[in-house]
């Protein structure tokens, strides 16, 4: 949220990159993937920022692509948790049906909205999760 907020411009079109293709494949994704696997929170937030300030992607570009390896990462914690044997089939089933369904939407409607409003969101979305998290701690 604090990089979206004080970029000095909206992320929107194409940049420069600034780090190589396998420096960003081999170090930054698994890092991500990593810290999703440990925690989770933010993640995809985690993929959209790294798209638009190491590989210089545009805000939509960069989060379009952040949706697949977001679920990248649930299908390896889905094999993590199949392996171990702590899955709860009926509430996966549900939650894998709400994601279908909000993957479905968010998807046609990321290439509608104004990338300006797109920024606003994640910055939103990313303080109300901060706040919310913060709450439940204390």
């Amino acid at each position: 949220a604090i990089y979206f907020l004080f970029s000095p411009r909206p992320a929107i079109e194409e940049g420069e990159e600034k780090i190589s293709g396998n420096k960003y494949q081999n170090i930054v994704i698994p890092s991500i993937g990593f810290y999703d696997g440990m925690f989770g929170p933010g993640t995809g937030s985690f993929f959209v920022l790294a798209g638009v300030a190491l590989k210089g992607r545009g805000l939509v570009h960069s989060t379009a692509i952040a949706k697949s390896l977001n679920f990248a990462t649930n299908i390896a914690s889905l094999i993590v948790f199949l392996t171990a044997g702590k899955v709860i089939f009926i509430i996966g089933f549900v939650m894998m049906g709400g994601q279908a369904i909000g993957a479905w939407l968010g998807s046609h409607f990321l290439f509608k909205i104004n990338p300006k409003y797109l920024r606003v969101l994640i910055i939103v979305m990313c303080t109300g999760m901060l706040v919310k998290y913060a709450i439940s701690i204390l």
